[in-house]
């Protein structure tokens, strides 16, 4: 990992909170699990283990934050070791657990205890070492912790976009943090959008836009600090769902926009991608040290060079290990502002989210995945199925039910070439498809074919 002028800031701010101060966004080793400080039930701030570090590894907030190789570094810095007694309860049906924790460097007391269950309530006392003076900690634990568990393995990938808060036009209801969409364990990938101002005569400028969370914009003067600070705590949540298993990937241009890779400017703005976002190094880095786990293509406009576009997917796939190379074309086939670039050789494609919906060939009407799968084939590019998240969210139509979806996708498998290609389902976007009731059952539905 790389360090930056932002990144300092990310490493002081987590520095100067004391461990057991809960902030909300705040990170905290506690033993070998790694705790970020959020609003649970009854919008109260308490903290959740977002992974445990195994054999091997460390947890860490010391610039990078999450599990490190090798052993924790020892420090000669003098520290008031305290002990802390936590409890922690776990229940199979509704728990409601209020504990008041008081400790000070000679003392800990544990007060004010109690606990309300339906069912049968197991107590576990685990006890961790803190450098701290004094702190008072409140919280009210409803449900089990997030456990880390292995989303990305799921046979059909379930992927979709946050950013844009399609939801409000859905039911009015704003889009959620990045983080309780990941908390809801439906989603494999979820692409944050959009990156809507960059290449063009300034390769090495951006916008990145999350609608009202909020824009890092470069391209009309240096961010302003207030934007630096939100985008870092962004950043925490990025590595807080990676650490869930579930891959972030940020979405290159969108419906609206300023962008194109124009010829000649490819490996420049590929730079700027890899030394912003991912394992580079640059004076504007807006989720700090957190990298990405790769891009999506929506180019709905023209001015890109489509060999351009090869170029940046090279390049960020040679100076990057693992990186996801995706993108999400319109289902009229060939594509108008990609086309060429999917079938060049060597072009890095890891798998493209054809979106089945505001067209003639869009999922209630004539869909055309044996198309795509015909010219895929020979390349072996995977393909997800994208439907909208809501009707609202698709003003050209294209809303169906999961069922639907999953009727399609059942068909497909029963075509030898075609099922091969099949990767999963793309829904625009995570705010609709929550709202809407879609997410949880498409999930159902990917996991039953």
């Amino acid at each position: 990992m790389h360090l930056v002028s932002t990144l300092a800031l990310l490493a002081s701010t987590v520095a100067a909170l004391p461990q057991s101060t809960c902030s909300n966004g705040a990170w905290q080793c506690s033993g070998q699990a790694l705790q970020q400080c959020s609003y649970g039930a009854g919008n109260i701030l308490g903290w959740t283990t977002i992974q445990t570090c195994g054999t091997g590894t460390y947890c860490t907030t010391s610039g990078w934050i999450g599990c490190a190789s090798g052993q924790a570094p020892q420090t000669t810095a003098k520290t008031s070791a305290t002990t802390v007694t936590s409890i922690a309860a776990t229940t199979t049906k509704s728990t409601t657990t209020t504990t008041s924790t008081k400790a000070s460097t000679s003392t800990t007391k544990a007060a004010t205890s109690t606990t309300k269950t339906t069912t049968t309530t197991t107590t576990q006392v685990v006890q961790s070492t803190i450098s701290t003076t004094k702190t008072t900690t409140g919280g009210v634990t409803t449900s089990p912790v997030p456990t880390g568990s292995p989303i990305g393995n799921n046979k059909y990938k379930f992927i979709t976009y946050w950013g844009q808060n399609s939801g409000k036009f859905t039911n009015g209801q704003n889009q959620l943090h990045l983080i309780d969409y990941c908390n809801s364990k439906q989603f494999d990938v979820i692409n944050i959008a959009f990156l809507s101002i960059f290449g063009g005569a300034s390769p090495t400028k951006f916008h990145l836009d999350l609608d009202f969370f909020g824009a890092y914009d470069n391209v009309f003067g240096p961010p302003d600090a207030a934007s630096v600070a939100n985008f870092l705590q962004w950043g925490q949540e990025v590595a807080a769902c990676q650490a869930m298993g579930i891959k972030i990937i940020l979405s290159l241009g969108g419906g609206v926009g300023s962008y194109s890779v124009p010829t000649g400017t490819g490996t420049a703005f590929a730079k700027t991608l890899h030394n912003s976002f991912f394992g580079g190094s640059g004076p504007d880095r807006p989720f700090g040290n957190v990298v990405l786990d790769g891009i999506d293509w929506d180019l709905e406009g023209g001015g890109t060079d489509q060999k351009e576009l090869v170029i940046v997917n090279q390049y960020l796939k040679a100076n990057n290990k693992n990186m996801l190379i995706t993108a999400a074309p319109q289902c009229p086939y060939p594509d108008a502002f990609m086309g060429d670039a999917f079938l060049a050789p060597n072009a890095g494609w890891s798998f493209i989210s054809v979106q089945f919906y505001n067209n003639y060939c869009s999922l209630d009407k004539t869909p055309n995945f044996e198309e795509w799968a015909a010219a895929f084939g020979s390349l072996n590019i995977p393909l997800a199925v994208g439907v909208p998240g809501s009707k609202p969210s698709a003003p050209g139509g294209g809303y169906v039910p999961a069922s639907t979806v999953q009727a399609y996708m059942k068909k497909i498998t029963t075509n030898s070439t075609q099922s091969k290609l099949l990767y999963g389902a793309m829904t625009w976007d995570a705010s609709s498809t929550t709202v809407s009731g879609m997410s949880a059952g498409l999930r159902s539905a990917l996991d039953s074919i």
